[in-house]
């Protein structure tokens, strides 16, 4: 264990930091607010994993550092960095980052300082770095996802409609943000009930459907044996959200490799953290991107949309018309797993705060298949 004070450790404090972010496999990093990034060290290239929360109270964070945040951080953990809302019940005051090494060992560095050029320089604060075990490790992580569950993913767009307060007057009560505002009130009650309704038949096919896939992924059965098994449970069935596409597309796809990623995930969900989880679908999908898989987008969407209704949106050409509609952009250079989490994430921020409209991403598509006819 080493207690680091400052001002009169700064330079330990700052060596400290800086070794965890170039040497972590893994990267987790919470603060109660954010007014500077401290650090100019790059992100170790072997890093699989990155978290960032901070803390929105009082408008403290600064809308510059956030930039600053988005510019370090290395395109593939879009959505990683996350901005926590006000709690009704108390402050979100953490100070703390925890990291795991390519040796295996873990570290945590927590103590007062908060992420600002005070807080590593000139203010009078104390910090702890010790070596922990993999139990607490696994512990503070699954701390720090859990809240992240209910945060916001920071881009530009968020920066924009963040309101910073001025320091000389702090407001408790700052808003959420909710940049993807999502379509609701009683013109889609109509629609939104019939897509509940159909919904509710999915789990007539959902055992067929997830056989077929694991065996398709074990390579048990062949691509045209998946096809000829898949296509007659989906082709007309009631749960079904898409129109024609995929009768043209299917029957050449690579379903070994599209199965292998669907299996993976499902396999997964409901094992691991929403955060987690999440990281897998990301690398499945930049993976069936590198392919060129047909299949990739609007079959594969749609199956963890139908599987994970509360975590996965559909994306399909109605979809991204709305999107388009709406301004919407992800976060420049990201990769497609990327940007589809990055997008998961606002989505279900926006169907947490709404209280007239979809409740999960079944009912949200079908909303926004009315505001495509519509458009038309």
């Amino acid at each position: 264990m080493n207690i680091i004070v400052t001002p009169t450790d700064h330079k330990e404090l700052n060596r400290a930091y800086r070794h965890a972010i170039t040497h972590a496999k893994e990267l987790y990093i919470a603060s109660a607010f954010l007014t500077d990034w401290v650090s100019r060290a790059p992100l170790n290239k072997s890093c699989r994993k990155l978290l960032i929360l901070v803390g929105t109270d009082f408008g403290l964070t600064r809308k510059k550092a956030c930039k600053q945040v988005l510019s370090w951080m290395p395109r593939n953990f879009a959505g990683g960095f996350l901005a926590v809302p006000v709690y009704a019940s108390g402050h979100f005051h953490p100070k703390v980052i925890t990291w795991k090494e390519e040796s295996e060992k873990y570290f945590a560095l927590i103590g007062s300082s908060n992420l600002t050029s005070a807080g590593f320089s000139t203010n009078v604060e104390a910090n702890v770095k010790a070596r922990i075990s993999r139990l607490e490790y696994r512990r503070l992580v699954a701390w720090m996802e859990s809240i992240a569950e209910e945060s916001q993913v920071v881009t530009s767009e968020w920066i924009d409609q963040y309101k910073e307060s001025r320091w000389t007057k702090r407001k408790r009560g700052i808003h959420r943000v909710i940049s993807l505002q999502i379509p609701s009130g009683r013109s889609y009650a109509l629609r939104i009930r019939r897509r509940r309704k159909a919904e509710k038949y999915f789990p007539e096919i959902a055992g067929s459907l997830r056989k077929a896939i694991v065996a398709c992924a074990r390579r048990e059965i062949s691509n045209r044996e998946f096809w000829s098994t898949f296509w007659p449970l989906w082709a007309h069935h009631v749960s079904r959200m898409q129109g024609s596409g995929l009768q043209f597309t299917g029957k050449s796809a690579n379903w070994h490799q599209a199965c292998k990623s669907m299996a993976k995930i499902l396999d997964r969900a409901g094992r691991v953290t929403d955060f987690d989880l999440d990281d897998i679908v990301r690398v499945e999908l930049d993976s069936l991107q590198r392919a060129a898989n047909p299949v990739r987008g609007a079959w594969f969407t749609e199956m963890l949309c139908h599987f994970l209704p509360d975590k996965y949106p559909l994306v399909n050409n109605p979809v991204k018309r709305w999107l388009a509609s709406k301004r919407w952009k992800a976060t420049s250079g990201v990769s497609y797993g990327s940007e589809y989490v990055e997008l998961s994430r606002k989505l279900r921020d926006a169907i947490r705060q709404n209280t007239n409209g979809p409740r999960n991403f079944p009912e949200l598509d079908a909303a926004i298949w009315l505001v495509h006819y519509r458009s038309w």
